[in-house]
């Protein structure tokens, strides 16, 4: 029982590696800085002539 915990343990941990890893791919090819497409703003009313 006990070599069953400690080989969950492995997989656990390895596999958190490999979550951290791929986590750490993906951020480093997100572009930093992007210009905001909808930006959202104050819209004043239209006054009717």
């Amino acid at each position: 029982m006990r070599e069953k915990m400690i080989e969950m343990e492995k997989q656990m941990g390895e596999f958190a590696q490999v979550v951290q890893q791929e986590l750490s791919r993906v951020a480093a090819s997100y572009p930093r800085e992007r210009a905001p497409r909808h930006a959202i703003v104050r819209a004043t009313p239209k006054v009717a002539r």
